[in-house]
């Protein structure tokens, strides 16, 4: 059900949160990549293929970083499914409004769904609900 108000302050700090995790990924990214250019320009072909085994993961290690931020600060897996409906709205106005572009990266865009599908507990319940 669409939420008829963004009313919970929970839901915005949840999103906030969120939205923090996502851009120490994009910082990391950033870093991680102008080093993948300095190695490519000095040819260092073993470093650059452990970064690249890295960089498969680093994404999902940013999630469960995220998610385990969510169930000690906001004990994300109680929370009710109103809340997860608003949280995803305010996160989306985030993205919206974030000066650094984030609202076109797919990765961005994607993490609500990363967040549900990897987060123990109450989260898994919230992404079955979501999508029966």
């Amino acid at each position: 059900m669409f939420p008829q108000r963004l009313d919970s302050t929970l839901a915005y700090a949840i999103a906030k949160a969120m939205m923090d995790g996502f851009n120490r990924h994009y910082r990391l990214f950033r870093t991680e990549s102008a080093r993948a250019k300095h190695r490519f320009e000095t040819r260092d072909w073993r470093g650059q293929q452990r970064a690249q085994r890295e960089r498969i993961e680093f994404y999902d290690l940013r999630v469960k970083e995220c998610v385990m931020r969510l169930m000690k600060e906001f004990g994300a897996d109680e929370q009710p499914m109103e809340v997860w409906e608003q949280v995803k709205l305010h996160y989306i106005g985030l993205l919206v409004n974030h000066h650094h572009g984030h609202h076109q990266d797919p990765a961005a865009r994607l993490l609500p769904e990363r967040l549900h599908l990897r987060a123990p507990g109450g989260l898994h319940r919230v992404h079955r609900e979501r999508r029966a």
